[in-house]
């Protein structure tokens, strides 16, 4: 239990460095970053679609007939990202706007997971959670039409995000060695 509890201190550290780093290339680089996305997408879909067709045809076994629908139309909305990038980049923004309001619905359940374990300070982190729920909620339908203004802020809000996150970490790391020092049997985290 101690090694998983490590393991997933360590890719929540990560994640929240990754989510940091994006939302710093977001800020300093909105439109260049946003269209790297949109390609590297289009280029995704457009490649495993055609990929999923070829080894429909190729494949000996009769597959199911949603695979080659599947690729079809995962080919078809690739090329279509290649050929028109920017067509994309305001669905970039609400995308981020959605791994923010999940992220935060985590949080909340991390802050009540605090508040179940007594720790006094569990509020600072419903905030937190909160502050990235509305960030979210905001990302998706706010009333911005600059895709520059948008990516600048979703890149602030995934920044908000990652540090939240970082603190929260290393505060239940912090309680958890302290509550090992009271000698009671809980594992390091």
């Amino acid at each position: 239990m101690k090694e998983l509890l490590k393991r997933t201190k360590a890719n929540m550290i990560l994640m929240a460095i990754l989510t940091i780093l994006l939302g710093l290339i977001l800020i300093i680089w909105p439109a260049s970053s946003t269209m790297f996305i949109c390609l590297v997408a289009g280029w995704l879909l457009l490649l495993g679609g055609i990929l999923s067709v070829v080894i429909y045809f190729s494949s000996q076994e009769a597959g199911p007939s949603s695979a080659l629908f599947l690729g079809l139309v995962a080919a078809a909305l690739g090329l279509w990202i290649v050929i028109r990038p920017s067509a994309m980049m305001q669905f970039i923004s609400v995308l981020f706007g959605i791994i923010l309001l999940l992220h935060g619905f985590m949080d909340i359940q991390d802050s009540i997971e605090l508040k179940r374990g007594a720790y006094n300070s569990w509020w600072i982190f419903m905030l937190f959670s909160v502050l990235t729920v509305m960030l979210g909620v905001f990302v998706i339908w706010a009333p911005i039409t600059s895709a520059a203004v948008m990516t600048i802020f979703s890149g602030i809000s995934l920044l908000f995000d990652g540090i939240t996150e970082l603190i929260l970490v290393f505060r239940v790391s912090k309680m958890a060695k302290q509550l090992n020092a009271y000698g009671k049997d809980y594992t390091t985290f």
